[in-house]
């Protein structure tokens, strides 16, 4: 009798061994399966907060490379405007209010600061500046002027320039310079004295020998503002 008890004891615990062995794995491969979607989800912010700082540092970054404003005062007409500077070439080399000043000083220079042996070379070295079309216009100011019965002349040519104001920058640099132009006998008396407004365009090229500031003058006009009478000639 006891050892039919004993195999009758036996049997109802086998299936109870099995469902325990059974719920183990479930629960295991639940605990599994959520160790896994928690991973997920601690990628996926961990993704979300790089991004985000790139997003920062990008942003940070472009705050930096705020350039402040210039305010450009026009002498003249006491006109105060603010202006964001920044021009550059096709090599991304920039070209500042100071350079543009000392370009412009220079091409007018050229044109009206000369000597009977000076003023070839000046002018050569002006037209190397400008294109075709503005060549053109400042030969027909010279004829205004009377210039070019001067030539073999022993008179000196001044040029002064008094402002000079950026107007536009996009898409080429528009420039408006006063300046005062005279002509003067050897001997000091005055033949003429001009004021005088100009208006250039100038776009932006690669610098070489011949153009060490990388400014090409794509149009000029000049306007008279006041004159003053010189002796006859």
């Amino acid at each position: 009798m006891e050892k039919k008890e004993k195999k009758i004891n036996k049997k109802p615990t086998e299936p109870e061994f099995k469902d325990n062995t059974g719920l183990f794995l479930k629960t295991v491969g639940n605990e599994s399966f959520i160790i896994r979607a928690l991973m997920l989800v601690v990628a996926l912010l961990f993704l979300v907060i790089l991004v985000q700082t790139a997003a920062i540092v990008l942003q940070s970054k472009r705050l930096t490379d705020i350039k402040p404003l210039v305010v450009y005062v026009d002498r003249e007409t006491g006109i105060t405007e603010v202006r964001e500077f920044d021009v550059v070439d096709a090599r991304n080399e920039k070209r500042n209010e100071n350079e543009t000043w000392i370009f412009v000083n220079e091409y007018l220079k050229n044109l009206y600061d000369y000597t009977h042996f000076s003023q070839l070379r000046n002018l050569e070295n002006a037209y190397v500046l400008c294109n075709k079309s503005v060549k053109q216009k400042v030969k027909e100011y010279f004829i205004r002027d009377g210039r070019p019965g001067r030539v073999k002349s022993e008179v000196l040519g001044m040029c002064e320039v008094e402002s000079v104001f950026i107007m536009d920058t996009l898409p080429d640099l528009r420039v408006r310079v006063v300046f005062e132009k005279k002509v003067i006998r050897p001997g000091g008396s005055l033949i003429m004295n001009k004021k005088i407004e100009a208006i250039l365009r100038v776009k932006t090229v690669v610098r070489d020998r011949t153009n060490n500031h990388g400014l090409y003058i794509t149009d000029y006009r000049e306007t008279i503002i006041d004159e003053k009478k010189g002796e006859m000639q």
